[in-house]
């Protein structure tokens, strides 16, 4: 039976950002493999060592070097990049976060119980857990699952309560419907554990379509890139002042019925 890992990164946590994004790619072990393979190869032909989106797009070190003037060049690293993630992941999720409608539709009360967290990006690491449930029992997985975050990731006090709030309610069921154990998530260094910096792509490319997306709405044309990444099996799940309220009152619901 393959052994899956999921690596997480966010987008948006700045203060300055309406939206926090929480990007997940999830492959077999052996995937994970190649994929280093593949990159590290990338890295050195195209004369990088680690892959930052946001520094990438805004010609920041060390992509304000003059070679990396070159557009060609640039275009041609994220088709490089991209296919690679395309090729060796087996899905991909999404949740991406209206700051503002959090904080004024979510009930105080609703995040404490639900282990939701007051960081945002811990909401949306929660709602990209419950993608990895439907995947999992769609496909019939079971046995553990690797979660890697980055370290310099927000709420990583807020993401290890909802882990070992998980368990401490029950270990069995946290095993069967997110594959979580005992010392199975941990933040780490992209610069070390490679696929981080898959999901960071994912992650910025995410950020950057919401900002289009709710100032512009279908008036603006989505990158080449976010569309190549949405060719990745999963669901990208967007919530916002609409949806949070749908999702209280299902809440309210569950709680006035004992669940």
């Amino acid at each position: 039976m393959a052994m899956f890992t999921l690596y997480c990164d966010d987008s948006g946590t700045h203060n300055e950002s309406e939206w926090a994004i929480a990007a997940s790619v999830i492959a077999p072990v052996e995937q994970w493999e190649k994929f280093r393979e593949e990159w590290q190869v990338i890295a050195k032909d195209e004369n990088f060592d680690v892959f930052h989106m946001a520094n990438f797009v805004a010609r920041k070190p060390p992509f304000d070097a003059p070679e990396w003037r070159d557009d060609e060049k640039r275009e041609r690293i994220m088709r490089k990049l991209i296919g690679t993630i395309k090729c060796r992941a087996t899905c991909a999720f999404v949740s991406a976060l209206q700051k503002s409608a959090y904080d004024e539709v979510v009930p105080e009360k609703i995040k404490a119980d639900r282990a939701m967290g007051k960081n945002h990006y811990t909401f949306a690491v929660r709602m990209c857990l419950g993608r990895v449930i439907n995947w999992r029992r769609v496909y019939r997985r079971t046995g553990s699952l690797q979660f890697v975050f980055d370290r310099v990731s927000k709420g990583k006090g807020e993401i290890d309560e909802v882990f070992n709030r998980s368990l401490s309610e029950s270990a069995e069921s946290a095993l069967s419907d997110m594959g979580i154990v005992r010392g199975g998530w941990s933040f780490q260094d992209k610069a070390q554990f490679i696929p981080i910096q898959a999901a960071d792509i994912l992650a910025w490319e995410a950020l950057h379509h919401m900002k289009k997306f709710s100032t512009h709405g279908d008036q603006f044309k989505p990158r080449r890139s976010y569309l190549e990444l949405q060719n990745i099996p999963g669901m990208h799940k967007y919530y916002d002042r609409s949806s949070l309220g749908e999702l209280v009152a299902h809440l309210n619901s569950k709680a006035s019925t004992g669940e």
